[in-house]
């Protein structure tokens, strides 16, 4: 089975409008976002850091219709804290298809039929 990874993996929406009250309750909460989600800067996941990530959820957040639909600011940080772990879950499997190493240990070699 050949694995394939996602041919256009776009964590944000292109030509999506903005919600201005999503962006400001996201940017007055960026610092306590970054520190509760343990945000650092390694990692290289399809040439993405921990902190690419980040952005990405904070862009596909604002642009996303059902995080400004949200009544309340501790319901669009929750919003987000699941978006970003969904994304950063998306790119480490998706990296993981490239770099997947077989070893020895881990194939199942075929029985001898004469034993």
């Amino acid at each position: 089975m050949k694995r394939r990874i996602p041919s256009n993996r776009a964590n944000f929406l292109v030509k999506r409008p903005s919600s201005d009250r999503v962006a400001r309750i996201l940017s007055e909460n960026y610092s306590v976002l970054k520190r509760r989600l343990g945000v650092g800067t390694g990692g290289n996941y399809l040439s993405m850091s921990y902190e690419d990530m980040f952005h990405n959820a904070l862009l596909y957040t604002i642009q996303d219709v059902r995080a400004a639909d949200l009544p309340t600011d501790s319901q669009i940080l929750k919003y987000f804290e699941y978006r970003y772990r969904s994304i950063v879950m998306e790119i480490t499997k998706d990296s993981q298809l490239i770099t997947h190493t077989t070893y020895a240990d881990n194939k199942q070699t075929k029985e001898d039929p004469e034993e």
